[in-house]
């Protein structure tokens, strides 16, 4: 009997494994047809708008309210092909803001980090940068509502792409 209950609680382990960090059914959306190429990985449900900002090109692509996904690019010829360089002007930038609190996670082409307007109104944000080409991609959540950081952290991983 003892045997069964290790297989069971096995079984169950690697399906929890396997579902960790996959997102759910997000899957790939590529957005050459936005003048993007690149592919971000997104829930079906999305709605994608274009906006040309003079020198840059603003793409959001937003999933429903109850899906937790806003996400924002900004695309742009690179100011620098390292980017580690532009995440760190990014970081400057964030930490500029009057409710920023702290940094959550701190990676070479990326950030996560906590806004706090007042104990009820914490928010948490994200920052993601892609060179690619002579072009610079900065991802961030979308505008408009208070993200947990759970929802952050998947809407970061899915600005990577699809995983290979």
């Amino acid at each position: 009997m003892k045997c069964k209950s290790v297989y069971v609680v096995g079984i169950v382990m690697f399906m929890v494994g396997c579902s960790a960090g996959n997102n759910g059914d997000w899957k790939a959306h590529n957005l050459l047809r936005y003048d993007l190429p690149i592919s971000i990985m997104a829930p079906d449900s999305v709605i994608v708008t274009s906006d040309n900002l003079l020198f840059t090109k603003d793409v959001t692509v937003k999933g429903a309210l109850e899906e937790g996904y806003n996400v924002q690019i900004f695309s742009s010829e690179a100011s620098t092909l390292d980017p580690k360089v532009i995440k760190t002007q990014q970081l400057a930038d964030v930490k500029t803001n009057p409710y920023f609190k702290e940094l959550i996670k701190d990676e070479d082409q990326g950030f996560i980090y906590r806004t706090e307007i007042d104990s009820v109104n914490i928010n948490y944000g994200f920052k993601w940068i892609k060179v690619q080409g002579d072009n610079e991609f900065v991802f961030q959540n979308g505008i408009g509502r208070f993200f947990t950081l759970e929802e952050v952290e998947k809407m970061y991983d899915a600005c990577k792409g699809p995983k290979k």
